[in-house]
Formats: C-alpha cells, sequence, structure tokens
C-alpha cells in the first residue's frame, strides 16, 4: 500500500466494506428521496471502483465536487459510513447496545423525561454489571446522579450513599484490572525483548519482581475481567520461563472459563481468541499431537462463530488458524500438505498484511 493510500482513511475504510455493508450504506445515503444524487454517495462510488486512491482522477470523475471542497467531503462521507456501519452492527454487539441505552437515556434526560431516562438507566446498570463492562457502568452512574439530581425525592440521601458505594465498587474493580492488564502487557513485552529466560538474572526478574505481584492475585475471588487478565499474565510468566506445562494449564483454564460464560465472548471476542493462540501454541511446543490435533479441531469449529460477529474477528481467528495449521504440518512432516496452502495464506495477507501485528 502506497503512503498516499494509507492517509486517506475514508479510502481504506471503504475498501474494509463487504457487499452487505455496502449495499447497507447506499441503502441508508439515498433514505431520503433527495440523496440519490448526493455529492457524498457520488464520492462513495468513486472511491469503490478505484484500486489505489489517485486525488486526479477523482476530481475528474466527480466533477461537482470542488478541489477546495474534497477534504470536507471526505470527511463526511467517512461519518456517514461509520453511521451506517453503527446501525447494522448494534443487533449483533452488546457493547454498542449498551452505549446505544446510555445515548437513548441522554436524549430522554434533554427532553425532561426523567422517570424514562432513569428506568432505561437502570437496565443499562444491570448489563454492564453483568457484562463487567466497568468504565461504560461508570458513565451510567454518573448520567443517573445528574437525572436523581433533578428528580428530587425524598430518599436522595440514601440515594446518594448507594450511588458513592458503586462509584468507589467500581473504580477499585478498575484499579484491580488495570494492574493485572499492565502486568500481562509488561511480561508479553519481557518475552518480546528476552526471549526465554537464559540465565539466573533473567529468572531473578521474574522470581522477585513479577511472582509476588501474581501470588498476591492468586489468593483473591477474582472478577471475570480480573481471571482473565491473571491467567494471561501467568501463561506468560511460565512461557518466558521455559516452563510450558504450566504455560498451557494457564491457556486451558482461559479458554475453559470463557466457555464457562459463552456471553462474554461477543464482549471479549479478541481476549478469547488470544487463548486459543496461546494454547495451541503450547501443545505444539510440547508436542501433544493427539490433544493439539484435537483443539484445533474444536478452534475450527469455534472459529466459524467468533468469526461471523465483525471482520475483526474473522482476521484474528484465521491468523491462529494458519499458525496453527502449519505447526500440524510441521508435527507431521507432511510438508506438501503445507505448500497448498501457501495460495490461502497469500490472499490472506494480500487482504490483512497492512492490518496485521504479531498476535499473542
Amino acid at each position: 500500500m502506497s503512503q498516499t493510500e494509507k492517509r486517506e482513511n475514508v479510502f481504506e475504510l471503504i475498501k474494509s466494506l463487504n457487499k452487505a455493508e455496502k449495499r447497507n450504506f447506499k441503502l441508508y445515503a439515498t433514505r431520503l428521496g433527495g440523496n440519490g444524487d448526493a455529492k457524498f454517495v457520488t464520492l462513495f462510488d468513486c472511491l469503490d471502483s478505484m484500486d489505489e486512491y489517485d486525488e486526479a482522477k477523482v476530481l475528474h470523475r466527480c466533477p461537482a465536487i470542488k478541489k477546495q471542497q474534497l477534504p470536507n467531503m471526505k470527511a463526511h462521507l467517512h461519518r456517514q459510513i461509520l453511521i451506517s456501519l453503527r446501525l447494522l452492527n448494534v443487533h449483533h454487539s452488546p457493547a454498542l447496545q449498551l452505549r446505544e441505552q446510555i445515548d437513548f437515556a441522554r436524549i430522554l434526560f434533554d427532553k425532561g423525561l426523567y422517570a424514562q431516562a432513569d428506568k432505561l438507566l437502570d437496565k443499562a446498570t444491570v448489563q454492564a454489571a453483568e457484562t463487567e463492562q466497568y468504565e461504560t457502568l461508570l458513565s451510567i452512574i454518573e448520567l443517573q446522579r445528574q437525572v436523581k439530581a433533578i428528580a428530587v425525592s425524598g430518599d436522595m440521601t440514601v440515594e446518594a450513599a448507594a450511588t458513592n458505594r458503586r462509584v468507589e465498587q467500581t473504580c477499585e474493580e478498575i484499579q484491580s484490572i488495570n494492574t493485572l492488564s499492565n502486568l500481562a502487557v509488561r511480561l508479553y513485552s519481557l518475552h518480546l525483548q528476552l526471549g526465554y529466560a537464559r540465565s539466573q538474572k533473567d529468572l531473578d526478574l521474574l522470581n522477585l519482581y513479577f511472582k509476588p505481584k501474581l501470588d498476591m492475585y492468586a489468593r483473591r475471588d477474582l472478577s471475570f475481567t480480573e481471571r482473565f487478565y491473571f491467567y494471561q499474565a501467568m501463561a506468560w510468566y511460565h512461557y518466558v520461563r521455559h516452563n510450558f506445562a504450566y504455560s498451557y494449564r494457564y491457556g486451558r483454564a482461559w479458554i475453559y472459563m470463557f466457555d464457562r460464560r459463552p456471553e462474554m465472548k461477543e464482549i471479549m471476542y479478541d481476549s478469547y481468541l488470544r487463548g486459543y493462540s496461546r494454547l495451541l501454541e503450547g501443545m505444539y511446543l510440547m508436542r501433544k499431537y493427539k490433544l493439539f490435533v484435537k483443539t484445533l479441531t474444536d478452534f475450527e469449529e469455534e472459529s466459524r462463530t467468533i468469526g461471523t460477529l465483525n471482520e475483526n474477528a474473522v482476521m484474528i481467528s484465521q491468523q491462529i488458524l494458519f499458525t496453527a495449521r502449519l505447526n500440524k504440518c510441521i508435527l507431521e512432516g507432511s510438508f506438501k500438505e503445507g505448500l497448498w496452502m501457501v495460495r490461502s495464506i497469500d490472499s490472506y495477507l494480500k487482504r490483512y498484511g497492512h492490518q496485521l501485528t504479531v498476535y499473542d
């Protein structure tokens, strides 16, 4: 991809759309009778037909758009596409649904319909708490505080105290999650810099700095999100120590916790997929062939469900599948079979290469 194309966010966004998303945008953009010939729709069609962004061609093919108008037109088109995608995907995304409820409550609040806004926020509070979306929960609580401050009732003191307790508990939960998340990230970063522990000095760093911090959380009753980051940190801790058996154990616990709470897979699907990446690599490194093949088969089945969530889930799950299938060929010594995957991998890289990163 050229440097010019990289700078054109709207062009890159259009190229990421599938047929259903393009069709949905056109329906959204032309929902009003006079929008069929709107300039931003013409610009969309022009950019969609191009293989590489070329501003001179855009201006030539869209004579109604002046050069000085083009930056604002691209920004407007970018926003309209995002709005259409949000409307299309909101029914499939619990996180978007929750944000939508907050937006609706804000509208009701601004209209002075406090009872309706409060009822909607009560439902959103329950949903956010159940799915452990704590940052969003703080936003809900703050809006509830504003609603109750206007709709004054006799038990305001009791309600204010209860709200303060919820805020304190939520902030404590967020702080704990941030601490565990930071430990996991630092251990992964250590792996990238160090690889495996190669000396007693490396082991001392792990044992004296990281182990006491992780042991503190091993004795606590953790929430779902805290457990995820704890298992992730422990998996990397043992991986760097070259203890693949323990790394595998925490990877397995990582997947198991999601299997017990399947509703969390949709909300934290990227975290769930990372668990399979750790699990499959751990079994490959330990040469547990039969277990590796069974887990790969399970993940192939699971990816058909997870991959329907969005394009990012497709990209990540396919990256993990290609890596695991190549590792399977190595374990079996079936290198000719690996060669047959080259065309599929090449096609995958052409589509997602500019978005890919090393996935842990």
